[in-house]
Formats: C-alpha cells, sequence, structure tokens
C-alpha cells in the first residue's frame, strides 16, 4: 500500500501529541527525534516564495461581538454583553489532491474512481455538493514550557472563500482552508502539557 508524504507527516505528527513516560514531552519521540522529524519536513516541503511545512502553521482568529449596556444617567457603557463568537481557523492546502480540493471545498464531495478499460482512460472525479459535512479540529503546537499545547475544536465546517490560481505547474496551486466552529465555545479548550508522564 503506497502512502502519500503528507499523510505520514500528519500520522507522525499526531503520535507526538501526548507525553510519555521518556525524559521528553513528545510521547513516542525523543526531543532528537522531535527536532529531526521537523527538519525533515522542512525538507520535504521547504520555504521558497511561500513559507514551508514548518512555517505556515495555521491562523486561528477569535471575534467575539459585543452590545453595549447603557443607562441613562451615563453616557458611557455600564457593562458589556457577548452577542456572538466566531472562531475560525485558515491554513493553505499546498498539495493538489482531489481529497485536499474537495476539504477545501466544503468537505461534502465524493469522489467517483473509473478503472482503466478498452478506450477508456482511468480517472478520479471529484463531485461537489453544497451539503457541507462537519469535522473536528485540532491545532498542535508548544508552550511556554516546550511541551505540546492542543487547541481542539469538537465541530467545525469548511465553508471559507477558495481562489486558486491556475497555472502550469500544478504544485503552483494553492488550496486556502477556512475551518469555522460550529459548537457552543464552552467545548472548545485549550490544553497546556506541563510536564512528563511520572510512569
Amino acid at each position: 500500500m503506497k502512502s502519500r508524504r503528507r499523510e505520514f507527516l500528519a500520522a507522525a505528527a499526531a503520535s507526538t501529541v501526548a507525553c510519555g513516560g521518556r525524559p521528553s514531552p513528545w510521547r513516542f519521540l525523543t526531543q532528537q527525534e522531535a527536532d529531526t522529524l521537523a527538519a525533515v519536513c522542512s525538507r520535504i516541503i521547504p520555504a521558497d516564495r511561500d513559507p514551508g511545512a514548518t512555517e505556515a502553521g495555521v491562523s486561528l482568529t477569535f471575534n467575539p461581538t459585543t452590545t453595549d449596556i447603557r443607562i441613562e444617567e451615563s453616557q458611557t457603557p455600564v457593562a458589556a454583553l457577548v452577542d456572538q463568537v466566531n472562531m475560525q481557523i485558515t491554513t493553505s492546502l499546498a498539495e493538489e489532491t482531489l481529497t485536499n480540493i474537495n476539504l477545501a471545498y466544503g468537505n461534502s464531495g465524493t469522489v467517483a474512481v473509473t478503472a482503466p478499460g478498452a478506450s477508456q482512460p482511468g480517472k478520479s472525479v471529484l463531485t461537489l455538493s453544497v451539503n457541507f459535512a462537519s469535522l473536528a479540529a485540532v491545532i498542535i503546537g508548544k508552550n511556554q514550557l516546550g511541551y505540546a499545547r492542543v487547541l481542539s475544536v469538537p465541530t467545525v465546517m469548511s465553508a471559507g472563500s477558495v481562489k486558486t490560481d491556475y497555472r502550469r505547474a500544478a504544485n503552483s496551486r494553492i488550496y486556502p482552508l477556512t475551518l469555522s466552529a460550529i459548537c457552543p465555545v464552552s467545548q472548545i479548550t485549550v490544553t497546556d502539557l506541563t510536564s512528563i508522564a511520572t510512569s
């Protein structure tokens, strides 16, 4: 079974989330191995005119809107109520696969695969849909102690504006991805690991 390099990197990155019994903040890697993996990611997707694998990262936007509470005796608000909160996670998908295109366009499409046959080439066809599927999102970074910081958003939807410039080289196409939180704010968590496991 052939594995795509980004699937490997995603699996490798996911395996480094929790803490383990070694003197390292990573569960399956020593600190040296984690540094090596980061260097490998930078070599596979190096920085050029665009950020590389380790520089690009993701952006998180947390945007609450408020309504002022006023009373007649005061010219300034006496309090403010939060009306709504919009949270978005944005990044770019640089590998042009039907899976990534589908994710950028709402993650609701279907891929039909046709095997090659007599006078028919093999092909995969992505058919888009507006019945956007919900997903879960996890962002993993490092905190000030050098351990993992994990932001977990249990329900998001890929519903952002996507602009992709088609050029001659397929590797020049970037698919922007915007994931909008569609769950109560109270379900979103940020977890900081503060030490390694003791046993």
